[in-house]
């Protein structure tokens, strides 16, 4: 919003000078982003907040300085009276009143269109418009004192009537500038009997736009519904200092008074004209509002002391009516002022007025709470310290992809959400899983020679029945964590790697009795991936990621390996340790079991063995070794069960792990027919 300082004194007594009066203004929240000297002049340029419509008028600014400078009200701006009654009104039709609530046409007949007078010219090229004759002009000049938007067509142009309604599909408008517009149905038109002759609220159309021929007017003044101007400027890529004010909302009851001025104006620079015909039609009342203040509230809020006569004083001095109650006020909220709808809005107000700077610092009270324990927060912040500790790096990825490429990697099905106005193509489905993400993060780093890579992401994913959180990690090339100091060899990521990473998160978390079945899904391979089930519960998915499926991400370079756990499903059966156990002060012992089994035994029927033997002095059991091939008779295979000794009540001798070491082959020979090597 530009004006002049001087511009400005014809409706406001002003008692500080240019650069002072945009200090005020800008610590009042009316920032004044320039202030430039011409002549004997300053341009103000400030940024209007866009609940603040009442601001983009001179008049709703003199407003603003009078509350804040003490200054007052000049009569001139008082002469603008609502003194137009209707006559043998011009034929207007509007088709939605919701779009349009309210539309006044005025003719003005015997108009003198010619060059504006100096005074009229000098003030509208301040503020960066461009001069073009007397009548359009006084339309300018009336938008940037009240906010209201004026258009004047030609009405010896005009075909009998006006029509407010939407535009048909296809239809087409040439506007003031020359250019030739398509319009959709969204698009609210002001048209006569024949054709479309204006872009409701935006701008006016080349055929009926005011000349130097011009002799009769027809005026417009209408209120337009915001959403239905912010929508077609998008549409059409088209704005105007008009669009910008409907688009914020204009005051609706302003309408008379902007009429009344712009004929004043009119009449000024032509003589001889004369109104002929008025129509009003729709809503006459704007917003209404009535809010009960309550000082000792707003003095505790503020925490300021803010007497009532100074509270009163304020709120008046911004053109709100007061009513003085027992212990408040009841406070009438004008129509220009949509913003004021609850009582704290008016402690704003009082605040911007009395002056931020002249409220104290103080410490503020506070009242500690405690804080209840959230199951699934703990759950994710376990999982998180354990991939940590694992050596992986968190991301945050988009919750947004393609349907392609959903559908390329076997998330599309009729449970995905798709975007109903989505902004690209790439960006049109909620994501139904986190994978799609970190495969892009893999990408992108081998594209940039970072091929050894371990992430992890903690997110919600979506479908059309809710959403739920998942956990999900991806590793590739080199396992730098898993590197075998003792015979320097590099290991290779695997599905193994990740069972291992996904087996220590489920143990952290108190999980035990983990079954794994073969996968099925799309994105993974079949073979080496697998599904995580406790009982009837999945918990995860892991494998090797299918090279088709690597190949639509354009990863061609080398495997990856990833895993998602359902945290939600995993929240039911997790069992979080809720105090500290002490480690044993005895030392451990480690013995090995090298043994044969058939192929068909897997490692869980080993462990589940030992552990039924309820040796409370085993503290681990893992496996140290596998093979297969020299000296392994076909239809086995060799395993070396690696097995940790220790007690919480003594040093174990070696009668004790004899003892427990014999019990436990016996047992691994009599279930597993094992033998051993």
């Amino acid at each position: 919003m530009k004006f002049t300082y001087n511009w400005l004194k014809d409706y406001v007594s002003i008692k500080v000078g240019p650069e002072k009066l945009a200090e005020i203004l800008t610590m009042s929240g009316l920032e004044v982003k320039a202030l430039t000297k011409k002549a004997d002049d300053y341009i103000f340029d400030c940024e209007v907040t866009p609940n603040r419509p009442d601001l983009l008028s001179l008049v709703g600014i003199a407003r603003e300085v009078c509350a804040l400078t003490g200054g007052h009200i000049k009569t001139s701006l008082n002469k603008i009276k609502s003194n137009i009654k209707e006559k043998n009104g011009f034929q207007v039709l509007v088709k939605d009143k919701t779009a349009c609530p309210r539309y006044m046409a005025v003719v003005v007949k015997d108009v003198c269109v010619g060059g504006s007078p100096a005074w009229l010219k000098k003030r509208i090229e301040a503020i960066g418009l461009r001069s073009v004759n007397n009548i359009v002009d006084i339309t300018n000049y009336s938008l940037w004192e009240l906010g209201q938007p004026i258009h004047a067509f030609d009405l010896d142009k005009l075909n009998k009537q006006i029509i407010v309604r939407f535009a048909n599909p296809g239809e087409k408008i040439t506007i003031i500038d020359g250019k030739t517009m398509e319009l959709d149905a969204r698009t609210l038109l002001i048209c006569d009997n024949a054709n479309p002759v204006a872009i409701a609220g935006i701008m006016g159309g080349k055929e009926t736009e005011v000349k130097k021929e011009t002799k009769n007017l027809l005026l417009e003044f209408a209120c337009f519904d915001p959403k239905i101007i912010r929508r077609a400027t998008r549409n059409l890529g088209l704005s105007s200092d008009s669009s910008y004010r409907f688009e914020r909302g204009v005051d609706l009851e302003v309408l008379p008074f902007a009429a009344k001025r712009t004929l004043d104006l009119i009449k000024n620079v032509s003589k001889d004209c004369c109104v002929k015909q008025v129509t009003d039609l729709g809503t006459k009342t704007g917003y209404k509002k009535t809010i009960i203040l309550e000082p000792d509230k707003l003095n505790n809020v503020l925490g300021v002391s803010i007497t009532d006569s100074k509270i009163s004083r304020i709120l008046k001095s911004l053109g709100l009516k007061l009513a003085k109650l027992e212990n408040s006020f009841s406070v009438k909220i004008p129509s220009f002022r949509p913003d004021l709808s609850i009582e704290e809005d008016l402690f704003e107000e009082v605040a911007r007025i009395h002056g931020y700077s002249n409220i104290k610092n103080t410490q503020p009270y506070i009242k500690f709470n405690s804080v209840k324990d959230d199951p699934a927060e703990n759950i994710k912040r376990i999982a998180k310290q354990s991939l940590l500790r694992e050596g992986f790096f968190e991301a945050i990825t988009y919750s947004l992809l393609s349907a392609a490429l959903a559908e390329e990697l076997g998330f599309a099905n009729t449970e995905s959400l798709e975007l109903l106005n989505p902004l690209s193509q790439e960006a049109s489905v909620l994501r139904p899983s986190l994978l799609p993400g970190l495969l892009q993060v893999v990408k992108n780093n081998i594209a940039r020679q970072n091929k050894d890579l371990k992430i992890f992401e903690i997110g919600n994913i979506f479908n059309k029945d809710k959403e739920t959180a998942r956990l999900a990690f991806v590793a590739t090339g080199i396992d730098y964590s898993a590197v075998n100091s003792r015979v320097n060899v590099c290991v290779e990521t695997s599905t193994l790697h990740l069972k291992g990473v996904m087996e220590n998160i489920f143990s952290s978390l108190g999980i035990e009795d983990v079954e794994f079945l073969p996968c099925h899904e799309k994105l993974f391979h079949r073979g080496e991936s697998f599904i995580a089930k406790n009982k009837s519960t999945t918990l995860a998915i892991i494998g090797k990621v299918e090279k088709c499926a690597l190949e639509s991400m354009e990863i061609k370079s080398q495997d990856v390996f990833a895993c998602e756990i359902y945290l939600d499903s995993v929240k039911k059966i997790a069992k979080l340790l809720s105090g500290f156990k002490p480690y044993s002060q005895y030392p451990f012992v480690v013995r090995d079991i090298s043994l044969l089994v058939e192929d068909k035994v897997v490692f869980k029927q080993i462990i589940s063995t030992i552990k039924d033997l309820n040796i409370l002095s085993i503290e681990e059991i893992k496996l140290a070794d596998y093979y297969k091939g020299k000296h392994i008779p076909k239809g086995f295979k060799g395993l070396t069960v690696s097995i940790k000794y220790r007690s919480d009540q003594h040093t174990l001798t070696d009668s004790d792990i004899n003892s427990m070491h014999d019990n436990i082959k016996q047992a691994l020979k009599t279930k597993l027919e094992a033998t051993f090597r």
